[in-house]
């Protein structure tokens, strides 16, 4: 009897020691949370790039569905200009109306998705999506909505002194701008969407809210998609001196006219403005 009861002690003691006692849960406990605070971010890191690169692809697909319209001179309507730019026709689009969502800008590049040059999907940025609740545009949509295109297109507001859009599109094949010029951008943060048609605020301009206002993506009328930390982008214009120091005053915020006005009209050629 008595060697029972020693063994049964001896086999209890032996279980308590096998346990985890509160101290030891406590730094199990410790040691887990540290490592997701260290993991989590990470990871959530490594999502928003995978996010920004499937957007910089969309936005690289819809420029070469504008490439690939400028070749298409059965869109141009027989203008003897030809080679134009996504654009509603000729003096069309104006101060008054370019935000509107079917004879506006965004009706503009609506053409690249009802000639079935691109599909509906790559108008919205992954993480504006995400994030943002903005969704693909519905097969049975004629136009885009303010939570269906989540990008800005260069404006095809006629600019003044020109005699119409289509010579004004049509100049943008400048070899001069055709690797400077910026045409598409995740979306313009100034802009607003309600009812029917985008307005334009004035006031500060930052970056694009697609991406946490972290940067933007930027597509250029040759193909080449870059992500730019901030909107200024150099235009037919070096963005570095000699010495590699950046020139503010060679570069334009491509979410801004450079004359500073708010009815949708580029200044000039060279200002990449990039609107709804």
């Amino acid at each position: 009897m008595i060697y029972c009861m020693r063994s049964a002690r001896q086999s209890s003691r032996r279980v308590s020691r096998g346990g985890f006692t509160l101290i030891e849960l406590l730094v199990v406990i410790a040691v887990i949370s540290l490592l997701a605070t260290l993991i989590v971010p990470v990871l959530g890191r490594a999502a928003g790039l995978a996010m920004r690169r499937k957007c910089g692809n969309n936005l690289r697909t819809i420029v070469k569905g504008c490439q690939a319209y400028t070749d298409a001179s059965a869109m141009h309507r027989g203008s003897n200009y030809g080679r134009a730019l996504p654009t509603r026709g000729e003096n069309l689009i104006t101060t008054s109306n370019w935000g509107h969502k079917i004879y506006g800008n965004p009706g503009a590049l609506w053409l690249l998705i009802r000639y079935e040059f691109v599909s509906r999907e790559f108008f919205v940025c992954p993480e504006a999506k995400a994030r943002r609740r903005f969704k693909a545009p519905a097969e049975t949509d004629t136009n885009f909505e303010g939570n269906t295109w989540s990008y800005s297109y260069l404006s095809q507001v006629a600019i003044q002194g020109e005699t119409g859009i289509w010579k004004y599109a049509t100049s943008l094949l400048d070899p001069a701008l055709y690797t400077t010029l910026p045409i598409l951008a995740d979306q313009n943060p100034k802009c607003t969407f309600s009812g029917s048609s985008w307005t334009i605020s004035g006031g500060d301009v930052g970056n694009s809210e697609n991406h946490r206002l972290a940067g933007q993506n930027v597509g250029f009328l040759n193909g080449a998609v870059e992500w730019w930390e901030d909107p200024w982008v150099s235009v037919g214009l070096s963005l570095t001196d000699p010495a590699g120091n950046r020139q503010p005053n060679h570069e334009d915020n491509i979410y801004r006219a450079g004359s500073g006005s708010l009815n949708g009209r580029r200044s000039n050629l060279n200002d990449g403005f990039l609107i709804p």
